[in-house]
């Protein structure tokens, strides 16, 4: 071999080096981007918070290699995690910044999945005019692109929105028809397509909402109909999901036709199969429609039984994160053409005259270059590292910020819901049963009333005044007025002395120290934590003594009470036992308090809680 063929082949094998070690740096980090979404997309579909974790890091390692398609995905994503959220204007930020993306690259399959997205969440919002917008123009993408399932889902989306179009705005009759009409024709338009993608799930959904609509309009025949196509689809699926919604509707066809029992036996099976599969997040729905069949059936116990559950159920639901179905987005990249543009580059002018000479030069330069790289490759991987903690920490930080806020808004619900029940116990009913005592008294002088209707005519005002007591006495501990009118220490005396002559343990309350006003919200929550502890001592304690000490200082106020009864082995977990006492925590905690629980068996307890004032 001439020494020419040596210097090319040296040249080449370097050149090499170059490329590979290229390619294997994006190859990495494509790899570790495409690792971030896909953790992503898991925590979305299991509404895991730690997605914005890794749509972040996906994010950060995107725009270093400045692969804007990957920012795209991870702003979606982050949308989507907010519209389960209910941060509507978080999840709006993110889309539209993942559309300007899309946009400037020109992709419309992409500019047709995330409008279709903003039209879902404008739905939500019950935004009609934008939704439908958003939800036209991926139609009309759809249509240029000649794309099956976007313009299937477009219409759907459309029909959707014209069927809930009653729960936007406000509409009479006619136009609530109208709508539903609309509706059917948007349905019926988008099964052809989905159809051809032989997506069986879709067409079922599509039937029921169909059935539903002709539900709507008051046409049974044509809502059992469609109903049944959905039914046939769901069975082939094996679907029990969408089996147990689909009962649901066909229930409610049912009453049109005046088939109560048929009725009530499919929202019976709705019923169990929903507990079975633990599908709960809408079963106090169900349990409403239970109560709307009872009551057309003429069976107004059962009715009211069901509308009580209805209601249980539903504050149950809406004092806990709720539950929402986000649509799934497949993503597919590739990178094949990259390494055929380095290739194709590497090969251009390696041979001239002065060949020995750039050889040299090459191979001090790509030395240097090399060194330069890994210095530079270990210096931003070092910087990555820091940042991703830095972002942990703050999250972590925001995490918790979120828990204690959402505590405080739970709290000031309660004491607001509280003092709105107390007023309209007291001044409402209260009133009414005091007017209602008058009349019968002034009745008594002007009625002629034998002696055995006289004894009964006065156990019944006897049974009025005690109602009007009872009835005093519940609004008074749902908000008693001296503690808004004069303050902690009045209304626990107050409480205990109330409480006091009716149990068989011995209450006394003690005040220490100077006292003073202090801020409302923590004078009731300091309320509601002596009225729980209280209340578990005469239940659970079975002593004879409870001693409630109050201590105000300039900076602490203090409440500790001590009783004398059976005790209990006290550990950490027994905050989590029960009800009463996760009240009490929750309560000192989004006040910044401490608890502290000193108890023993045959010994007694003693309970202190503190807060410290500024």
């Amino acid at each position: 071999m001439d020494l020419r063929k040596k210097i090319l082949f040296i040249l080449l094998l370097i050149h090499s080096l170059i490329v590979n070690y290229i390619y294997s740096k994006n190859e990495k980090e494509d790899s570790l981007i495409l690792n971030n979404l896909e953790q992503a997309k898991r925590c979305l579909n299991t509404y895991n918070d730690s997605i914005l974790n890794y749509s972040l890091n996906a994010i950060y390692l995107s725009k270093k290699a400045d692969k804007k398609e990957y920012i795209s995905f991870a702003m979606q994503y982050q949308g989507k995690y907010y519209i389960q959220k209910e941060d509507f204007s978080k999840a709006i930020s993110n889309f539209i910044q993942a559309l300007n993306i899309e946009e400037k690259r020109g992709d419309k399959k992409r500019i047709s999945e995330i409008l279709l997205d903003l039209g879902h969440i404008y739905y939500i919002m019950e935004k009609y005019e934008r939704a439908h917008s958003y939800l036209q123009q991926a139609y009309n993408l759809g249509i240029q692109m000649k794309d099956t399932l976007i313009i299937g889902q477009s219409l759907y989306k459309l029909g959707k929105l014209e069927e809930s179009l009653e729960y936007c705005e406000t509409r009479t009759q006619e136009q609530k028809n109208n709508d539903y009409d609309k509706a059917i024709i948007y349905y019926k338009k988008s099964i052809p397509y989905f159809e051809a993608i032989k997506n069986k799930l879709f067409l079922g959904n599509i039937y029921l909402n169909i059935g539903n609509a002709y539900r709507k309009l008051n046409n049974p025949a044509k809502a059992f109909e469609n109903i049944d196509k959905a039914n046939k689809l769901y069975l082939e699926l094996n679907d029990t999901i969408s089996l147990i919604g689909l009962k649901r509707t066909k229930a409610l066809v049912y009453t049109l036709t005046k088939e109560y029992e048929k009725a009530i036996n499919l929202m019976q099976e709705c019923i169990k199969q929903s507990i079975k599969h633990n599908m709960t997040g809408g079963l106090q729905f169900v349990y409403e429609d239970m109560a709307y069949i009872y009551d057309l059936a003429g069976k107004y116990k059962l009715a009211k039984e069901y509308y009580i559950k209805y209601m249980i159920l539903r504050d149950s639901v809406y004092n806990s994160e709720k539950s929402k179905q986000i649509f799934e987005l497949e993503t597919k990249y590739q990178t094949e053409k990259k390494e055929k543009e380095i290739i194709e580059l590497t090969t251009k002018n390696m041979v001239n005259k002065y060949l020995i000479i750039i050889l040299f030069i090459s191979i001090i330069f790509i030395s240097v270059i090399s060194l330069i790289l890994i210095k530079i490759s270990k210096n931003r991987k070092l910087i990555a590292i820091q940042e991703l903690k830095i972002n942990e920490q703050k999250l972590n930080q925001l995490e918790q910020e979120y828990k204690l806020m959402a505590a405080n808004l739970i709290l000031q619900g309660e004491e607001n819901e509280r003092r709105r029940l107390a007023k309209d116990l007291h001044d409402g009913i209260g009133g009414m049963l005091t007017g209602i005592k008058l009349l019968l008294n002034n009745m008594k002088g002007n009625l002629f009333i034998t002696q055995e209707n006289a004894k009964d005519f006065e156990a019944a005002i006897s049974m009025l005044d005690k109602s009007i007591s009872e009835l005093r006495r519940v609004a008074h501990n749902m908000m008693p007025e001296s503690l808004i009118v004069l303050g902690i220490k009045d209304a626990l005396i107050d409480y205990c002395n109330s409480i006091e002559n009716n149990n068989l343990i011995e209450i006394n309350f003690q005040f220490i120290g100077e006292f003073k006003r202090v801020d409302s919200k923590l004078e009731i929550n300091l309320f509601r934590i002596a009225q729980e502890l209280i209340n578990n001592a005469i239940k659970h304690s079975k002593g004879s003594h409870l001693l409630v000490q109050l201590i105000q200082e300039k900076n602490r106020i203090c409440l500790i009470l001590q009783d004398d009864g059976k005790g209990f082995e006290y550990n950490k977990d027994i905050l989590k036992s029960g009800i009463g006492l996760t009240s009490v925590k929750s309560r000192v905690e989004s006040l910044n308090g401490t608890i502290d629980i000193n108890s023993k068996i045959n010994e007694g307890t003693e309970i202190t809680v503190q807060f410290f004032i500024n």
